[in-house]
C-alpha cells in the first residue's frame, strides 16, 4: 500500500504542471441551443456543433444520430479530418496555414439542412422544437420566418445544405415528383439512366433556394445538390438507380453571387457544362470548393483564383477529364481527390500550389506517379496515398518533403477494394471500379528525407517494406501513431520498435501474432503505449506477459484487449492458466478458478510486476524529454530515488 501511495504522489507531481501551463484555448460552448432545432413545417433542421471537431457527441447526446449527417459531410473542414484522415486532426491540421485557422476556426457552427424546402402563400411560418422529431412537411410563408439564432449565432454564420432530395433513406422510398424518379418498375429502371422530370421543377428549386439566401445574408457556406448519392448510394446498392442531375442555370450562379459572406461552396450530383455564365463577384470571398459526384469535362476556369485554398473532388474526375486547370491554383493549401478513375499523376502535380499543406489522393485508380511530381510541395505536412493501385513509386518521390508529419501508404485489403480506417472499420474504395485481379502493393517504401519529423505512419498491407528491411522503422524515432496491420506478422520483436519512444498508438489488426512471445519485454519497458489495436487475432497461441503488463498501465489497452482476446480460444474457453493470469493481474479481488494454476499465476504476476518496475528504471527513451523540462525531471527522479530505498 505504501508503494502505491508513493506512486500516486508521483502522478500528481507530473500532471499538475501540465494543467497549470496549458496554452490551449478555452472550450467553445454553443449558446444557441442544446442539441438541435427542428421546424414542424418546411423540413428545416438547425443543429449547432463544436467546430471543426464535428464528431465529438456522445452516444446518448441528442445530436449523436445526426453527428455524421449530410450537412457536415459536405463541409471542407470536416473533409480534412474525417474517417481515414483522422490523423490530420490529431496532429493539428487546423493550426497550420490560413484556411484552417480562419475558415475552420474553433467556434460554434450552425448547420441548416433545408431538404425539399417549399414556399407558399398564406401558409404559417415554421414553429421550432428542440429534438429530433420532424413533423408533417408543408409549405411555409417564406417572408415570415427566421432561424432561432442568438446574436452570437448570427455573427458565427450559417452553413446551409440545400437538397432537392429524390429519395427518403429512412423508409427506402422515392419521394414524389417533380423532384424524383418516375414511377417505373425496378426491372425497367435497372437498365437506364433517370433524368429530372421537367425544367420547371428545377426552376422551382432555384426559387426556393433564392428565397432562403435572401433571408439569411449571414450564410458563409453552401452545400447544394441531390442527397441521394451523398453517402455513395448506400441505400441503393442493389440496383442501378441514378439520381436526377441538376444543371444550374444563370439564375443559380447569380443567387450564389448575391450571398455576400460566402466562403465555402459544395456541389453534389450536378452537371458543369463549361458554358456557365459566372458573375465576377461570385468568387470574391470563395476560399473552399468541393465537387461530389459532379459531371465535368474540364476543371472550371472560375475556380482558378488566388483566393482558393481548399479543393475537393469526390466521384468526379476521370481519365477523360482535362485537369490542366489544377496547375493554376497558387493559393491552394489543401487538395483532396477520392473515388476517381484517374490512373496517372503527372509531374509536376498542382504545379503552382507551392503552399500546399495537405494532399489526399485516396481510393482512386492511380497506378503510377511520375518522378518529381511532388518536388515543389516543400511545405507539405499531411500526405495520404491510401487505397490506390500502386505497385511501385519513384524512390525519391518524397525527397523534398522535409516537413512531412503524417504519411499514409496503406494498400487495399486483399482484392476487395476496401481499406480499414483508424477504428478498424472497413471503408469502401473505388466503388465504381472493378476490383483488381491481384492485390496491389508497393515493391518498396520511398525514401522519407526527414524520418524523425514523421509523427504518424500507416503502412497497413505493404508487406514488402519490412521484408526488404526489418529494421526500417528504427529511423522514425518520433512516431506517435503506427499502423502495421495486415502484414502477416507473427511477432513484432526485432523490428526496432523499442526505440520509438513517443509511440502511443500501435495498430496490429489483421496479423496472426502466433509466436508465443510476439510482444517482447523491451517494448513494454521502453514504450508508453496507450493503445494496442489487435482486432480479432484468432491465430494467437499465447498471451505474453508484456501485453498483460500494458493492460495494467493503460486504460484503453485494458478495455480493448479482452474484446480482442474473445476471438482467441485459450482465453474465450479458459484453456490452461492464461485466463486466470490475466484476470488476477488486472481485476481487483479476482479469485483463481483453477486451483492447479495458482503457482503458475503467482510466478507470472511476479514477472509482470518486475516488468513494471523495470520500465521505471529504464531511461533508454530519454525520460527527460517525456517529462517536459529539467525541473519536472529533477522532481521525478528525486521521488523515484526515495521509493527505491
Amino acid at each position: 500500500m505504501e508503494m502505491i501511495l508513493k506512486f500516486g504522489w508521483i502522478f500528481l507531481v507530473l500532471i499538475i504542471p501540465s494543467i497549470l501551463c496549458s496554452t490551449e484555448k478555452p472550450v467553445v460552448f454553443c449558446d444557441d441551443m442544446i442539441g438541435k432545432y427542428t421546424a414542424l413545417a418546411g423540413n428545416l433542421v438547425l443543429g449547432s456543433y463544436e467546430f471543426p471537431i464535428m464528431s465529438s457527441t456522445t452516444g446518448s447526446s441528442i445530436t449523436s444520430l445526426s453527428d455524421n449527417n449530410i450537412p457536415k459531410l459536405m463541409h471542407p473542414c470536416f473533409s480534412l479530418s474525417y474517417v481515414n484522415n483522422y490523423k490530420n486532426l490529431m496532429f493539428d491540421i487546423f493550426k497550420h496555414g490560413e484556411f484552417a485557422t480562419t475558415v475552420c476556426e474553433r467556434q460554434c457552427a450552425h448547420f441548416v439542412d433545408a431538404a425539399r424546402f417549399e414556399c407558399g402563400d398564406r401558409r404559417p411560418p415554421p414553429s421550432w422544437l428542440t429534438g429530433s422529431v420532424i413533423g408533417a412537411k408543408r409549405k411555409i410563408n417564406c417572408s415570415d420566418w427566421a432561424l432561432p439564432l442568438t446574436e452570437k449565432g448570427v455573427q458565427d454564420g450559417i452553413s446551409l445544405t440545400f437538397t432537392y432530395g429524390t429519395y427518403a433513406s429512412g423508409d427506402g422510398k422515392d419521394l414524389t415528383p417533380p423532384y424524383t424518379l418516375d414511377e417505373k418498375s425496378m426491372e425497367y429502371l435497372d437498365g437506364m439512366f433517370i433524368k429530372a422530370k421537367e425544367d420547371e421543377s428545377m426552376s422551382d428549386i432555384e426559387s426556393m433556394f433564392e428565397s432562403f439566401t435572401q433571408r439569411h445574408p449571414e450564410i458563409i457556406h453552401i452545400a447544394f445538390g441531390n442527397q441521394i448519392t451523398f453517402f455513395g448510394d448506400t441505400y441503393r446498392n442493389q440496383s442501378k438507380y441514378y439520381a436526377p442531375r441538376f444543371i444550374p442555370t444563370t439564375k443559380f450562379w447569380t443567387i450564389l453571387s448575391n450571398v455576400p459572406a460566402l466562403k465555402s461552396l459544395s456541389l453534389a450530383v450536378i452537371e458543369i457544362t463549361g458554358q456557365e455564365s459566372i458573375p465576377a463577384n461570385m468568387t470574391r470571398n470563395l476560399q473552399a470548393i468541393g465537387f461530389y459526384n459532379v459531371t465535368m469535362k474540364s476543371i472550371p476556369s472560375w475556380i482558378q483564383t488566388e483566393l482558393l485554398q481548399f479543393l475537393e473532388f469526390s466521384v468526379t474526375l476521370s481519365y477523360e477529364t482535362d485537369i490542366s486547370g489544377l496547375d493554376n491554383l497558387p493559393g491552394l493549401e489543401h487538395f483532396i481527390l477520392t473515388e476517381s478513375n484517374l490512373t496517372n499523376i503527372k509531374s509536376p502535380f498542382l504545379a503552382k500550389s507551392s503552399k500546399l499543406l495537405s494532399l489526399t489522393l485516396q481510393c482512386n485508380a492511380i497506378s503510377s506517379i511520375a518522378a518529381g511530381a511532388f518536388d515543389h510541395l516543400t511545405q507539405l505536412k499531411f500526405l495520404n496515398l491510401a487505397g490506390n493501385r500502386l505497385v511501385s513509386l519513384p524512390e525519391n518521390l518524397l525527397i523534398n518533403l522535409n516537413n512531412l508529419v503524417t504519411l499514409d501508404l496503406k494498400s487495399l485489403d486483399n482484392s476487395s477494394n476496401t481499406i480499414q480506417t483508424y477504428n478498424e472499420m472497413s471503408m469502401q474504395c473505388q466503388a465504381n471500379l472493378k476490383a483488381p485481379a491481384t492485390r496491389s502493393i508497393l515493391d518498396s517504401m520511398p525514401t522519407v528525407p526527414t524520418p524523425t519529423n514523421l509523427l504518424a505512419l500507416d503502412i497497413r498491407g505493404q508487406e514488402n517494406f519490412l521484408k526488404k528491411n526489418k529494421q526500417l522503422l528504427g529511423d522514425f524515432k518520433n512516431l506517435e501513431i503506427l499502423n502495421l496491420g495486415n502484414l502477416g506478422l507473427t511477432s513484432i520483436q526485432n523490428m526496432s520498435l523499442e526505440g520509438l519512444c513517443n509511440l502511443n498508438d500501435l495498430n496490429l489488426v489483421g496479423n496472426p501474432l502466433s509466436d508465443k512471445e510476439w510482444l517482447g519485454e523491451d517494448i513494454f519497458v521502453n514504450l508508453n503505449l496507450q493503445r494496442i489495436r489487435m482486432g480479432s487475432p484468432k491465430s494467437m497461441t499465447s498471451v505474453p506477459d508484456s501485453l498483460i503488463a500494458f493492460m495494467r498501465t493503460a486504460s484503453q489497452i485494458m478495455f480493448s484487449t479482452p474484446i480482442s482476446l474473445n476471438s482467441v480460444d485459450l482465453y474465450r474457453y479458459k484453456i490452461g492458466c492464461d485466463y486466470d493470469t490475466i484476470s488476477t493481474a488486472t481485476v481487483f479481488g479476482y479469485q483463481i478458478k483453477n486451483s492447479s494454476c495458482e503457482s503458475y499465476v503467482k510466478t507470472a504476476v511476479d514477472k509482470i510486476r518486475e516488468k513494471k518496475l523495470g520500465s521505471w528504471e529504464k531511461i533508454d527513451c530519454n525520460w527527460d524529454k517525456k517529462l517536459n523540462g529539467s525541473r519536472g525531471t529533477e522532481i521525478f527522479w528525486n521521488l523515484y530515488k526515495l521509493i527505491s530505498i
